[in-house]
């Protein structure tokens, strides 16, 4: 009799914890699936995006070399700086932001040795995500503001486009299964700088392209290409056949200054969306505090005045008439682009008024649209 009812205890006992098991092992299971879906950067096409354009080039030699707008509320800081670095990630997500657009110059070079080495670790156990803005001309070791030929040899002998593809291949190879990629729709996302300036590309872009695809991979090429010039001379079929949205990433030109400068990105938003819309392109909104660079490039050039925060509303309010709701991602420049004035990093100047206004910026987007 006793050792009926001690069986029935060790049963008891045995299915209890079986129970207790099965408990643990279904809130691991779905905690694990949730911190995946928390980190791996992949975003629904109704969930808001705001990146920012974010550049690790800043060092001594980079400050006292080159001028600079306003000034770091951190002082002149050293971009390998992991406290410096993770101040950064936690400004950002203070902002609302969900991924920095991290300025890469080239397979090798310091910016990549640091998305590596630093800001890759430092976004560790964080939401916060990042892509890559393609730095065409210095990959390319051209200079900007010049047609940027993919047939033409560089000062090392490589043809452009060949320097093109091998980068493109890296980066998925290197960065796209990470899990802080940001992706749209499982798209990993790469900004291309300057494609407005770009000649004999197409060939390059079909091979990159069919590269991904054999890999299994479709990427969300966001082509910089919205400027003052006009739109119906734009390959917009080549567009159409090579890349997923267009953007523009500073609307400022050396003959522009505050006035009239909002109605006129109205208007050129307006001609490019309808022109990327009807080549099955997403159109992807930018917007900035303001602009000003005479520091660096003489007291005499036009800035755009940041008027207390009113410019960057009101700029946001152009952008939110723009937004693709298919693919409803946002561009800030800049979170931190000091030499033209254009940061909402904390200032000495402006402390955290902009790290703030963009956080409200942000929820009242996505209460207005009724965005994740």
């Amino acid at each position: 009799m006793k050792k009926i009812k001690l069986n029935k205890i060790i049963y008891s006992i045995i299915g209890l914890a079986i129970i207790l098991a099965a408990i643990f092992s279904y809130m691991m299971y779905h905690k694990d699936i949730d911190d995946l879906n928390y980190h791996n950067g992949s975003a629904v096409s109704n969930q808001f995006l705001l990146g920012a354009y974010y550049y690790p080039w800043y060092n001594k030699d980079q400050w006292n070399n080159i001028k600079h707008t306003d000034t770091p509320q951190m002082g002149l800081y050293n971009s390998s700086d992991d406290e410096q670095i993770k101040r950064q990630v936690d400004e950002a997500q203070k902002a609302n932001i969900n991924f920095f657009l991290y300025s890469w110059a080239g397979v090798d070079t310091l910016s990549d040795k640091l998305l590596k080495t630093k800001l890759l670790y430092d976004l560790k156990n964080t939401n916060m995500n990042f892509a890559i803005l393609y730095e065409s001309y210095m990959s390319f070791q051209l200079p900007a503001g010049k047609p940027l030929d993919f047939d033409a040899t560089n000062k090392n002998g490589d043809k452009v486009g060949d320097v093109f593809v091998k980068d493109m291949r890296y980066l998925a190879e290197t960065y796209f299964s990470n899990k802080h990629y940001q992706k749209i729709n499982n798209e990993p996302i790469v900004f291309i700088y300057l494609v407005r300036d770009f000649k004999n590309s197409d060939k390059y872009l079909t091979k990159a392209n069919k590269y991904f695809k054999e890999k299994g991979i479709k990427v969300y090429l966001i082509a910089d290409l919205v400027y003052w010039q006009a739109g119906n001379s734009m390959d917009w079929n080549m567009l159409g056949n090579n890349y997923s949205a267009i953007t523009g990433y500073n609307m400022y030109g050396d003959d522009r200054n505050s006035n009239g400068y909002l109605q006129d990105v109205d208007s050129k938003y307006n001609e490019f969306q309808s022109a990327a819309n009807k080549v099955g392109l997403h159109f992807v909104p930018n917007v900035q505090p303001g602009y000003d660079d005479r520091n660096l490039r003489g007291a005499k050039r036009p800035f755009i005045k940041r008027d207390d925060g009113d410019f960057y509303k009101k700029y946001w309010d152009i952008d939110l008439k723009y937004i693709d709701k298919s693919a409803p991602i946002m561009l800030l420049t800049s979170f931190n682009e000091w030499h033209e004035g254009t940061e909402i990093e904390p200032s000495n100047e402006y402390n955290n008024k902009y790290i703030e206004l963009t956080r409200e910026l942000v929820e009242q987007t996505k209460q207005r649209f009724e965005f994740q």
